[in-house]
């Protein structure tokens, strides 16, 4: 689920080896795969804050394999896979799922996407985050109402909404603006991800949040040794040290833990 911790996860991940692509955003998610996702939900009328209709692509059977056809032909061996495998791994390879080193992507959209996903690659293995579900939606409306310095300038000169008028909405996802209905979607994307862990059986690993927080050193291991990576223990031991967790102060829109990658 978003807000669950996955970026911090998964840049701990990658410092002890593991290859998440050459072309990131700011959430750690790369853009190939993100784009691909966005574009699969979009296609069935969702969104990541409205997963359900997914579903309607996943139960047609002709358009499903037309779609995971596309994206193997045309997406994966393009050009544009560059901008996952970064030239020196393109000019190699040729196309994404080649590489011999361990690799992968992270984005919350493959709880519900995994389908499509294990079309192309039937062999891959999967790590779900999940968090304490008050955390995760007071997190979203926090996220969601959030204004950037390029907004404010924006919103306070109205002749600008003249020439452009404003594109996005007044919060990034109304659904999530309701801590209810965060939870509620919380519930659907943890349901789904425990669903996945079920049926994949050892090539899924479940872990919680609060218990990577806590106990990181043996987290880690155990995820270095399912990600095939091989990590000595004063790898594990530096990537624990860049975890930062501040203890909030308490309040009705306080988390219990705000954890990040240590500034070098």
């Amino acid at each position: 689920m978003h807000r669950s911790g996955t970026t911090l996860l998964s840049r701990l991940l990658e410092s002890l080896g593991l290859f998440l692509g050459r072309t990131k955003d700011e959430n750690h998610e790369a853009t190939f795969f993100q784009s691909i996702n966005h574009w699969l939900l979009r296609q069935a009328g969702g969104a990541w804050d409205n997963p359900g209709p997914i579903r309607y692509l996943l139960e047609n059977p002709e358009i499903r394999d037309k779609t995971t056809g596309y994206i193997r032909r045309c997406l994966l061996a393009s050009p544009r896979a560059v901008s996952y495998l970064g030239c020196m791994n393109y000019l190699r390879y040729r196309r994404i799922g080649l590489a011999s080193e361990p690799w992968g992507w992270k984005d919350p959209r493959n709880t519900f996407t995994l389908p499509l996903w294990l079309d192309i690659f039937s062999e891959a293995k999967v790590i779900h985050l999940h968090r304490s579900s008050v955390d995760v939606a007071l997190s979203l409306r926090r996220r969601g109402r959030r204004e950037y310095r390029l907004q404010g300038f924006y919103r306070s000169l109205p002749p600008l909404h003249w020439m452009r008028p404003k594109r996005g909405g007044f919060v990034h996802s109304l659904r999530c603006d309701r801590l209810d209905a965060g939870l509620a979607l919380w519930r659907e994307y943890v349901e789904q991800g425990s669903r996945h862990v079920a049926m994949l059986e050892e090539r899924a690993f479940e872990v919680s949040f609060e218990t990577l927080v806590r106990e990181p050193a043996p987290t880690l291991s155990a995820l270095s040794t399912f990600c095939d990576l091989r990590v000595d223990p004063l790898a594990i031991k530096r990537a624990c040290e860049q975890i930062n967790t501040t203890v909030l102060p308490s309040g009705p829109d306080s988390q219990v833990y705000c954890p990040a990658l240590r500034s070098s």
